[in-house]
């Protein structure tokens, strides 16, 4: 396959979320699109028509590099058996592929040469040597943060990035928990959600709303201290719908079909939704949430959010370093919405400036920001965007 210059090349997955960081690239130079595996089929809602479609065999490894390409497989297999052969075979074994996951990352930017590679894959230790391998053509490596760390502070997965730009939720988290584990260079931009669309994000932020509340839930649903929640909640606001939206895979188990029944058994003013989750906070003035994402979500999208703080196992969460957004019951829970109505308490948007993004903007145009920044010249001037001589 012939070489292409590329300014953005990306990590597809088929997400719809990803398409707006496809367009707004597009302003740059060409985008092409790499399926993760062959399991990944392109459509034309995920894959818009103007980015190039690619399979992972469109990589090369040239004939003439080949002999160069053998011998620093086995010096590097030779150094990772020297350094890691106490480990167990298992173990071990992961540790000797990563030669052939550098020369793979080699084979697919040589071919592509991108000035962005936009990555899906930040808990993939393989992203790692892909950075390496990028520095070497001069690119820049972007990703973005899919899920909080809410159920304890430092996830594994999380803890060894390697990236020029992270997009996260908020920044103050990752300063305390992960910059010590991260490179010194690593730019860490608060972005907020990237799954809302543009309409949805600025509904939410400008519509007047009617004072309903959301109540979100998942790993929780077998907590009965949630249930509780749910139900005192709903009788001390009798006045206020209570949307209950309960993630697919637990509202599909036996389980989560438990917790809806007990929830709203007898409760005329709780009601199960199906919407999406950026869907129903168009709607409401209020969310409450177990432990995830959607409590920054929600603070980005200019709703009141609150931690439902009830389970007595979960030992760690960096929300409760801000107790002003965490309630442990549903008496709690309705005072404070009480006592924000009124205006006897502000919500504290100040505070939160640093844990959640809050300036406003949708996540595309703090992705534009940051191109604007690192490729500062006219877009429409760019010699990667103009016709081949």
């Amino acid at each position: 396959m012939k070489d292409q210059e590329t300014f953005l090349l990306a990590d597809y997955i088929g997400d719809s979320a990803d398409v707006n960081i496809y367009n707004g690239a597009a302003e740059y130079g060409p985008v092409a699109l790499v399926a993760r595996n062959r399991d990944v089929l392109f459509d034309d809602v995920t894959a818009p028509g103007h980015a190039r479609r690619h399979r992972r065999s469109d990589s090369a490894i040239y004939w003439r590099e080949f002999p160069s390409v053998v011998a620093e497989v086995l010096r590097d297999t030779a150094a990772i058996f020297k350094a890691l052969r106490w480990m167990s075979a298992r173990e071990f074994f992961y540790a000797a592929m990563l030669p052939n996951k550098k020369m793979a990352a080699r084979a697919l930017l040589q071919v592509f040469r991108p000035k962005v590679f936009f990555a899906r894959d930040a808990y993939n230790y393989a992203h790692i040597l892909r950075h390496g391998e990028l520095k070497k053509i001069g690119g820049r490596h972007y990703s973005v943060n899919v899920g909080y760390p809410a159920y304890t502070n430092i996830f594994p997965t999380s803890r060894y990035m390697s990236f020029d730009t992270y997009f996260g939720y908020g920044r103050e988290l990752y300063r305390r928990h992960y910059a010590d584990r991260w490179p010194d260079g690593m730019k860490v931009v608060a972005a907020g959600s990237f799954r809302p669309t543009i309409d949805q994000f600025e509904h939410s932020r400008r519509a007047d709303k009617n004072g309903d509340i959301a109540v979100f839930t998942g790993v929780m649903v077998p907590e009965p201290a949630l249930v509780e929640f749910v139900r005192t909640l709903a009788d001390a606001l009798p006045e206020r719908n209570i949307l209950l939206q309960i993630k697919p895979k637990y509202a599909e188990s036996e389980i989560g079909r438990r917790f809806l029944a007990e929830c709203t058994r007898d409760m005329g003013n709780v009601f199960q939704s199906t919407d999406t989750v950026y869907e129903i906070l168009e709607r409401v003035e209020y969310s409450f949430t177990d432990p995830g994402s959607i409590v920054v979500e929600a603070m980005s999208m200019g709703v009141r959010s609150f931690l439902v703080d009830v389970c007595s196992w979960h030992r760690t969460c960096f929300y409760r370093d801000y107790p002003e957004v965490v309630v442990n019951g549903g008496p709690e829970a309705a005072e404070k919405v009480r006592l924000i109505d009124s205006g006897a308490l502000g919500y504290p948007w100040e505070e939160m400036k640093d844990v959640a993004d809050l300036s406003g903007q949708h996540f595309v145009d703090r992705f534009k920001e940051v191109l604007r920044s690192d490729f500062p010249c006219n877009p429409q001037q760019s010699d990667i965007s103009q016709p081949a001589a």
